[in-house]
């Protein structure tokens, strides 16, 4: 581990002593709900010593229906753990009868008790954050093992949302784009070992280098990286967006592996997008460019597919998956010619 991991573990996982039933952990999401203003609770103290804290959250704007999670901690959750779903359901009803008052309740659909303190993963336990710990305590913790052999998530290396689901989720969500990232490295060019230390450095929402958009999208796809251009004294590290890559001409896919990538990227540091809205812009980075030779349009993929262009058409099986007409140029191949969304001067 070394001296400066162990360091973070000793300051970041503090486990706390107690211990959620009902929905235990998966409070959080209703939590970050609450507040947006999406969601209320209520909570009720215990009539005597033993009754357990119960806290019940309104999180039926998150579940387009009506529902309520239910949370236990401490001494009281072992006890519930140790019981049958209905003994525990029928006191989380008790009491709430006693808060909302007698008759108030209405017909009860459904119900799921979990057991976090049962979890052979956590046994019911979760990060706390000890006095003196820092953000780069976590950002140590989650640093990869040297050549990235090893990578780790979990709700204790996230540095907004620990001791949470939420950054659970989250950090789970930030390595996988690690290891894309490492795993799609340009052959030759690797973020080696002595380089971990940008990987900690990656910003929270990334942008793709080459359309600039931030995060994963449902068009551009996931964002992967870091990739690396060995320029001059100190490394250039930058993200891309799966499919802004993939259709630029100099990238290949192949063997689970995209190659080409910082050749791609150098070049389209160059070009101008010639959509009408990036153009106003100024947005450079687009390196998908139109099919006739003749032409200087060049876009991004988001506005290739804006001007109703279709990659790996099955209509027309002679062209290349990857190719691009601009919308002047497919009446010459029979196409529509789609909407006209780029700039007469750059055609």
């Amino acid at each position: 581990w070394g001296p400066a991991v162990q360091d973070a573990i000793d300051k970041v996982v503090e486990k706390a002593g107690q211990r959620a039933s009902e929905d235990g952990q998966d409070a959080a999401p209703a939590m970050a709900a609450a507040r947006a203003g999406a969601a209320a609770n209520i909570g009720c103290a215990p009539a005597f010593e033993g009754e357990g804290f119960y806290l019940f959250y309104d999180i039926s704007l998150c579940c387009d229906q009506p529902a309520l999670l239910c949370t236990v901690s401490g001494t009281q959750a072992k006890k519930l753990e140790a019981q049958s779903d209905e003994e525990t359901l029928q006191q989380a009803l008790a009491v709430l009868q006693k808060v909302v008052g007698a008759g108030a309740l209405p017909a009860l659909v459904g119900s799921k008790v979990t057991r976090w303190g049962c979890d052979p993963f956590s046994l019911g336990s979760y990060s706390y954050q000890a006095v003196g710990c820092t953000e780069q305590d976590i950002a140590t913790l989650a640093r990869p093992l040297p050549d990235n052999r090893v990578f780790f998530a979990g709700e204790a290396t996230s540095k907004d949302h620990h001791s949470t689901v939420t950054g659970a989720f989250i950090s789970g969500r930030r390595e996988s784009r690690e290891m894309l990232g490492w795993w799609h490295a340009r052959p030759g060019i690797p973020v080696a070992s002595e380089d971990a230390i940008y990987w900690n450095q990656r910003p929270d929402h990334p942008h793709c280098a080459f359309c600039g958009r931030a995060e994963d999208t449902n068009i551009e796809g996931c964002v992967l990286g870091p990739f690396r251009l060995a320029d001059g004294v100190r490394p250039t590290l930058f993200m891309a967006h799966l499919k802004c890559a993939e259709f630029s001409p100099e990238v290949n896919f192949h063997g689970g592996h995209l190659s080409g990538v910082v050749t791609a990227w150098r070049r389209s540091r160059r070009l101008k997008c010639s959509h009408a809205q990036c153009l106003a812009l100024n947005q450079n980075g687009a390196t998908i460019g139109c099919g006739d030779g003749r032409c200087r349009a060049t876009v991004h993929y988001r506005c290739a597919l804006d001007s109703g262009w279709e990659f790996d058409n099955p209509k027309y099986p002679d062209i290349s998956p990857k190719a691009f007409y601009c919308p002047r140029h497919r009446e010459g191949l029979g196409m529509p010619r789609g909407q006209q969304v780029y700039s007469p001067t750059t055609l």
